[in-house]
């Protein structure tokens, strides 16, 4: 019992000297333009603040899921991204002509942001845990209508932009899908619903699968595998985004049991690390060939439009420093996405576009992190509070997931995808990710069990039983 902790502490200690030592190293020497090329320090402090709160993940003894994505996400694009990119001096093609005034004070956002998530964490350590180890009760009636609901979207989304279409690359495809659905609220809310509506469904019927016996048993297998077929038709990495497609696939991972042990989870941990590395700039190539991406090239690809972060801080600086703040109103736009632009002629867009016009870039297709959302709304005092906030929240959901892990193979529905699918809510803009994480919150809210005729009587499973016993 006792090699337990010590394999989990070497395993964190030789992960910590990786990502704050030797990965740093070896970017220097890749990056070398000169005997004494200047070192962007501030980026190897982010690379050996985030690297050692990585290690600690993975030395931990419970799952940390949310707090992987986020520290995940800040070591590759505001630590290894800009590290390159300043490095080399080359500006990135999506997001030229910045203001060098404002990167110290962009490097000083993403400081106050780490280490207010860092305090929030340790905050979220000591918040009560009001759910015991038992997992929120699945209504199979309400799965079953769910499914059939989230079929019929996919029909319609399929029938809309044509069936060979999901084959084309991203560029080609977003062409057809803006002609397909001018709208484009009614266009996200029906792929929304085709293709997070599935996702909730197919984890549910993973789950039920468990839970059911006899030939209600084989039922749900075989719906598993033709929602399953489906996901994968949607979100094909040929023109999906691939946040979404990585969403999916962790998230049957999540659902199949792939971190029911601490060893499945520190295997995910350090497999996402490579593929956020390395197998993510590589998926560009299905995308199609663009003139503002990167060769190809390890480092170069760092140095593409998909790791525009810290390009995009410091435009927030800029845009703060000219244009002030917009005292929430970003925000706003966020919660009430689904309010028409016919009805609110001012809403605002995404703040990836906002500081893509004040920029007065040709390409708006641009990334917005947190620490963009929160400073461009509320100053300093949005990037200390939201991301305390933020990772206190992180905190209290990883606690209760590794509860539920500890007596089960998965996580609530919630917990197998809403992790994952934080990545694309910290890398922004948030308005962009907003309506298919409301989406599978709905789905997620409509087939939990809220009453005991919602669950088979003759169901022994003792998970079950505990809903009907609450409810008695």
């Amino acid at each position: 019992m006792e090699q337990r902790p010590q394999r989990a502490m070497l395993a964190g200690g030789s992960l910590g000297v990786l990502l704050c030592v030797i990965v740093p190293a070896l970017l220097t020497i890749g990056t070398q333009t000169g005997f004494w090329s200047p070192a962007p320090w501030p980026a190897v402090g982010v690379m050996i603040l985030a690297g050692a709160r990585y290690s600690w993940i993975i030395a931990s003894a419970s799952r940390h899921l949310y707090e992987m994505v986020l520290w995940l996400f800040t070591y590759v694009f505001l630590g290894c991204a800009p590290f390159v990119q300043q490095r080399l001096g080359d500006e990135i093609g999506t997001t030229p002509r910045l203001d060098s005034h404002y990167v110290d004070g962009a490097w000083g956002i993403v400081y106050a942001g780490m280490l207010a998530a860092v305090a929030g964490s340790a905050a979220g350590r000591r918040v009560p845990l009001e759910t015991a180890s038992s997992l929120p009760a699945i209504s199979p009636r309400r799965t079953a209508a769910l499914s059939l609901f989230s079929f019929a979207m996919s029909i319609i989304y399929v029938w809309k932009v044509g069936p060979a279409s999901l084959f084309l690359n991203r560029y080609a495809f977003g062409a057809v899908q803006e002609t397909a659905f001018p709208n484009a609220v009614v266009g996200a809310l029906v792929f929304g619903w085709a293709s997070m509506g599935l996702l909730v469904a197919l984890v549910g019927q993973i789950q039920l699968f468990r839970l059911s016996t006899g030939r209600a048993k084989a039922r749900w297998l075989a719906g598993a595998w033709v929602t399953g077929i489906a996901l994968a038709y949607l979100n094909n990495p040929l023109s999906s985004p691939r946040f979404m497609v990585g969403t999916v696939f962790l998230g049957g991972l999540a659902a199949v049991g792939g971190y029911a042990t601490q060893r499945r989870f520190r295997a995910v941990a350090g497999s996402a690390l490579v593929g956020m590395l390395m197998v993510f700039p590589l998926l560009n190539v299905f995308r199609g060939s663009t003139s503002i991406g990167g060769s190809g090239h390890a480092l170069s690809a760092l140095q593409s439009g998909d790791f525009d972060a810290f390009a995009q801080i410091v435009n927030t600086v800029d845009y703060v420093a000219h244009e002030g703040l917009t005292g929430g109103r970003q925000l706003a736009g966020v919660f009430l996405f689904w309010v028409p632009r016919t009805v609110w002629p001012d809403k605002p867009f995404d703040t990836g576009i906002l500081l893509a016009n004040y920029k007065s870039y040709g390409f708006t297709n641009l990334s917005a992190p947190l620490w963009s959302e929160f400073y461009i709304n509320f100053g300093i005092a949005g990037i200390v509070i939201g991301f305390f906030l933020v990772g206190m929240m992180a905190r209290t959901l990883d606690r209760k997931h590794h509860v539920q892990l500890l007596h089960h193979a998965a996580p609530g529905i919630a917990g197998c995808i809403f992790p994952f699918y934080s990545l694309l809510l910290i890398r922004g803009s948030l308005l962009q990710a907003a309506s298919l994480f409301a989406v599978a919150a709905v789905a997620i809210w409509w087939v939990s069990a809220r009453s005991p005729r919602d669950v088979p009587d003759d169901d022994p499973h003792p998970l079950l039983g505990s809903r009907r016993r609450h409810h008695a």
